[in-house]
């Protein structure tokens, strides 16, 4: 049982219990409530539990992501990617189920889907994000002309896929 939830069990068996039996009680439960709050402590200072989003995780994410280089489609670091999408999903002990596809612009294109179980069959919950990039090359935005790929893809879209990675933890 996790000190959060022994302690949230404590503290509301305390409301209970002082109602009865006064301040005696709440004196007498006050070292457990002292060691569960120390027990609590030491498991923070090791770090969040791991159901609390890391957000230094996430930001090593997007830089793995954005180290592959230019991710357009069709590419060796759109592959790799793909490949590093994988593995993380694999290590979280997810099984991950590769759909391939083409399409006019994509000969070898991948999804990389991840299921969890939930308690409800009925209700589901669907998050995503893409991995390749898109460089504005030679385009004018905005009026402003970019003189050529500026674009590791950190925003397009690793921010996103690794905010799924994080919460696929």
């Amino acid at each position: 049982m996790s000190q959060l939830k022994l302690a949230s069990i404590i503290i509301a068996g305390i409301v209970v219990m002082a109602g009865l039996g006064g301040a005696i009680f709440f004196l007498g439960v006050r070292g457990l409530i002292d060691a569960a709050e120390e027990e609590f402590q030491n498991e923070l200072s090791e770090g969040p539990p791991p159901s609390l989003p890391q957000a230094t995780w996430v930001v090593d994410d997007i830089e793995t992501l954005a180290d592959f280089g230019y991710r357009k489609i069709d590419t060796v670091a759109h592959a790799n990617a793909g490949d590093f999408i994988q593995f993380r999903l694999e290590d979280l002990d997810y099984e991950v189920e590769i759909q391939n596809f083409t399409t006019e612009l994509c000969e070898d294109c991948r999804n990389y889907v991840a299921t969890m179980e939930g308690e409800n069959p009925d209700s589901w919950i669907v998050v995503g994000g893409h991995y390749d990039a898109i460089c504005y090359s030679q385009q004018v935005i905005i009026g402003i002309e970019y003189p050529g790929c500026t674009s590791e893809g950190a925003y397009d879209d690793a921010t996103g896929v690794a905010s799924v990675l994080e919460l696929a933890r």
